[in-house]
């Protein structure tokens, strides 16, 4: 009883501060990258998982262990639920920002679809420190629309999303020839052309003072 009561006064404390209007962002990324962008964080998953206020304590200390299945969406709906709270300037610090976090997962889960949050995720995502959403992206680093990326190109963006500032590879190349090279692997992608040398050739490299 105490642990049921527990969950729901967690939850209750996080959907108090959520809008009550929770829509996924209506970019629509272009079919490759999306598809790319899933195969990476989801690759086998059809819908995200379906948590409640009674599961989510389990679900979060499983996600910690490091214990996912190949497949598992839980950290693609992490990763929206972290960038959705993001959205509102207003959404609380501490414990209840951690709280408001669960209660979006729960939304999102039980309603959104995979494609619904890579877009999401693809759309609001911060690449540098004043460019948002990987249109923006595309055409601040590689100067083209994100329709027009060569796969190369898109994976290096994808490898930026996860913490832009760490993996520049205007400014921290060795880390993001690291990470980039592990991508590709984990997409079955080997030889010359998926290199990260390959991939940045019509990169725009910028000073480190302003990322």
């Amino acid at each position: 009883m105490l642990y049921m009561a527990l969950c729901f006064v967690s939850y209750a404390a996080g959907a108090r501060h959520l809008p009550a209007t929770l829509a996924p962002n209506p970019y629509r990324a272009p079919a490759t990258i999306r598809a790319q962008f899933l195969a990476m964080e989801a690759p086998t998953a059809r819908a995200l998982p379906r948590l409640n206020p009674l599961t989510w304590l389990p679900h979060a200390l499983w996600e910690m262990s490091g214990d996912r299945r190949p497949g598992d969406a839980s950290r693609l709906l992490t990763s929206t639920a972290r960038v959705v709270a993001s959205r509102d300037r207003d959404m609380p610090r501490g414990f209840d920002r951690h709280f408001a976090e669960i209660a979006l997962a729960i939304r999102i889960g039980r309603n959104w679809t995979p494609d619904d949050a890579a877009n999401t995720l693809l759309a609001e995502s911060r690449f540098r420190r004043d460019v948002v959403g990987i249109e923006s992206a595309a055409r601040s680093m590689f100067g083209v629309p994100a329709n027009a990326l060569r796969p190369q190109e898109s994976l290096a963006l994808i490898a930026l999303m996860q913490a832009p500032s760490w993996y520049a590879p205007d400014c921290h190349r060795h880390r993001f020839d690291q990470r980039y090279a592990h991508l590709a692997r984990r997409l079955g992608h080997t030889g010359p052309d998926w290199t990260a040398a390959a991939a940045l050739t019509r990169f725009r490299p910028m000073s480190c003072d302003r990322r």
